[in-house]
């Protein structure tokens, strides 16, 4: 038995190193020609991308175009009626056609290159100083209730996670100010590489 287990591991199929830095793919799309012999099975790890990539973005959709429909409900936005309506499909319309209708304008509009870029990162920056808040107003939020002699909720995350949470938020706020191994101008546009940090700040 234990031969037998040598030599499946022994005969397995491996991608050589040279392969791996001197080709323009990904060493999945490799991995995958490697067990399956054929270059045309990479095709299949590009369907399995999408696959996953668009089962994201429904997901993120649906997510978000709640939490905009739950804004409308609140009077947090102007006309809450508008946007906390699930007439006539029965789902949130207006905040998916929000989501959509800004989606199709990122797609198309911002050349690529720097000005793409710069606005993914530009997006990414100031969703992780509203988590980082979020999490941290938790935190000052327990402490209060607890102060008044207020009794825990039923539901509730442990603290332990929020204290993780709150310092991979702090880990990810802190570290895109460090230059990376190409100096200022060594990130993923032309320019000075926090520019989207001070920006996302400024905003």
């Amino acid at each position: 038995m234990i031969e037998t287990r040598y030599s499946l591991l022994t005969t397995a199929p491996t991608v050589p190193k040279k392969s791996i830095e001197g080709s323009k793919q990904l060493v999945a799309s490799l991995f995958f020609s490697a067990v399956f012999g054929s270059k045309k099975s990479s095709r299949a790890l590009n369907f399995l991308i999408a696959l996953s990539a668009f089962g994201n973005i429904t997901s993120v959709i649906i997510g978000s175009s709640r939490v905009i429909r739950e804004c409308g409900r609140q009077g947090v936005l102007p006309y809450p009626r508008v946007w906390a309506s699930t007439r006539p499909f029965g789902t949130p319309l207006a905040p998916y056609v929000l989501k959509w209708t800004l989606t199709v304008l990122m797609i198309l509009a911002p050349p690529a290159g720097d000005a793409f870029n710069f606005i993914v990162d530009l997006q990414s920056y100031p969703n992780n100083v509203f988590y980082f808040l979020t999490t941290f107003g938790l935190i000052l939020i327990r402490r209060r209730r607890a102060r008044l002699g207020i009794e825990p909720a039923e539901f509730k995350a442990w603290n332990f996670s929020i204290a993780f949470s709150l310092a991979v938020n702090i880990f990810i706020l802190v570290m895109p100010w460090f230059p990376p191994p190409g100096g200022r101008f060594g990130g993923d546009v032309s320019f000075w590489y926090a520019t989207y940090c001070a920006v996302g700040l400024g905003m």
